[in-house]
């Protein structure tokens, strides 16, 4: 019953019981395409997205670029600034190689992906990026603010 277009089997399930109703229908049988019968003139349903990013950019959400429909721009230069730890760093002046600023700048980091999801989930975003661009020159949100507020 797996090959029976959808009508033909609703049919059978409604006159099920009454074998006379269904004695002048033949089931359609549907092949699949051969292997190899594809050619570059065969129209694929798929909808092609001209995404050009790097993988490194990726801060969160999906990452492989053909999947992408609704990115999200950051400035992770401004996020990292505006972190509690960052601001510690300056004041205290802790030098980023130390023990000390190694230690509050990965902090800083798993802050800012933590609160970059959030705002991935709250605005319908798949994915959030330090640098994204599409081929047909749409824009794209730039989420920045709203990560910081959540700081």
């Amino acid at each position: 019953m797996k090959n029976l277009r959808p009508s033909i089997l609703l049919a059978c399930l409604l006159f099920a019981g009454n074998s006379s109703a269904l004695s002048n229908v033949e089931p359609e049988v549907v092949t699949p395409a051969p292997f190899g019968s594809l050619t570059a003139e065969t129209p694929i349903a798929v909808e092609a997205h001209d995404w050009v990013a790097e993988q490194a950019d990726n801060l969160c959400g999906i990452s492989n670029l053909k999947r992408v429909t609704n990115p999200a721009l950051v400035n992770y230069d401004s996020l990292l600034d505006a972190t509690p730890q960052m601001t510690e760093m300056r004041e205290k002046r802790i030098k980023p190689d130390s023990i000390e600023g190694k230690t509050l700048r990965e902090a800083a980091r798993k802050l800012i992906v933590t609160k970059a999801q959030a705002v991935q989930k709250l605005g319908g975003y798949d994915g959030l990026w330090k640098a994204i661009t599409n081929k047909d020159g749409r824009s794209i949100d730039d989420v920045t603010a709203d990560v910081i507020a959540l700081f």
